[in-house]
Parts: C-alpha cells; structure tokens; sequence
C-alpha cells in the first residue's frame, strides 16, 4: 500500500517576493545563510497559511533575539524612520513573545 502526499500549493505574495529578493541579493550575507533565509519565509509562509488564526505569544524568542529584530525593524530604513516606528510597534504587537535566556 503506497501513501498518497498532498502538497500544500501556495502563491507568494508580492511582500514576500520582494523579501526572498532582498535576502537572496544580500552581498554580506554567506550562500548558506541566503538559502536558508529563504526558505524560512517560503516555509513560515505556508504554515502561516494553514492557520486559522495565528496566535504569537505560541512562540518564544530569547530576549536579547527578540529585541534585536525589533530594532532591526525599527532603525531598518534611515530614511524612513516613521515607517520604522510603526513596524517596531507592530513587531512588539503581533511578534513573538520572549523569555529570558
């Protein structure tokens, strides 16, 4: 008896797209560190869409993580520091929870 695996079919959004750009370009960044980038958007995107509703506070960052990528959010764009407030808040609104580590 041989099993039958459904795929899950999705299509990333133009959001999406422009962020595996922008990972895949980044001069700094080592090859493995780009592949891996990617497909960590691609697959938090496909469970991101097997959820009814997403509740963050299901996972966890150390602190000192969760706080850098706020701050990465935040201070991302020098040119843009409204937008950056505004992503840091939502970051601390709709992003992970944190514990100490």
């Amino acid at each position: 008896m041989t099993e039958q695996r459904t795929r899950q079919l999705i299509t990333l959004p133009p959001s999406l797209m422009a962020s595996i750009k922008a990972i895949s370009s980044e001069e700094d960044m080592p090859p493995g560190h780009r592949l891996s980038g990617v497909l960590m958007v691609i697959w938090g995107y496909a469970w991101f869409e097997q959820q009814g509703m997403i509740d963050p506070s299901s996972i966890a960052l150390p602190e000192a993580q969760l706080n850098e990528v706020r701050d990465m959010l935040a201070n991302g764009v020098a040119i843009d520091s409204i937008a950056g407030v505004n992503l840091g808040l939502s970051w601390m609104n709709q992003g992970p929870s944190g514990y100490d580590d």
